[in-house]
This record gives structure tokens, C-alpha cells and sequence, in this order.
């Protein structure tokens, strides 16, 4: 995945993840990471011209979605 090598690239700690069923019944597959490196994920994002088609906070097994 495109995202991952870019990422990992910058020394993000990031997990590659099936997309969690309660968002998606695709198969898909999602980047996991910490919310204090959300915004470092989108500047490095936007350097490549790539942007998140969601961002999901997950707490107590609930999902939010911040963008």
C-alpha cells in the first residue's frame, strides 16, 4: 500500500489493519496510528498531493469520525 511505504518512510509507528467492520462491510484496509501523530499523518500526506478519505478515532470501542 502506497500510504504504509510513505509513512513507514518518515519513521511513522503505524499498523496496516483491515478496515473495522463497523465502518465498512468492504475489504478494505485501513492505517492505524496514534492521535498525537494525526497531524504529522495529514502534513505528510499533503506533501505527497494524498489526503485521507476518512480519519476514525476509536476510544471504549467507539468510533467518531473527525474528518
Amino acid at each position: 500500500m502506497k500510504v504504509e511505504k510513505i509513512l513507514l518512510a518518515e519513521q511513522m509507528d503505524i499498523l496496516l489493519i483491515p478496515v473495522p467492520r463497523q465502518l465498512s462491510a468492504d475489504c478494505g484496509m485501513a492505517v492505524k496510528f496514534s492521535l498525537e501523530s494525526l497531524s504529522q499523518v495529514k502534513d505528510t500526506l499533503h506533501k505527497v498531493n494524498m489526503e485521507a478519505t476518512e480519519i476514525w478515532l476509536m476510544q471504549s470501542g467507539q468510533f467518531q469520525l473527525l474528518s
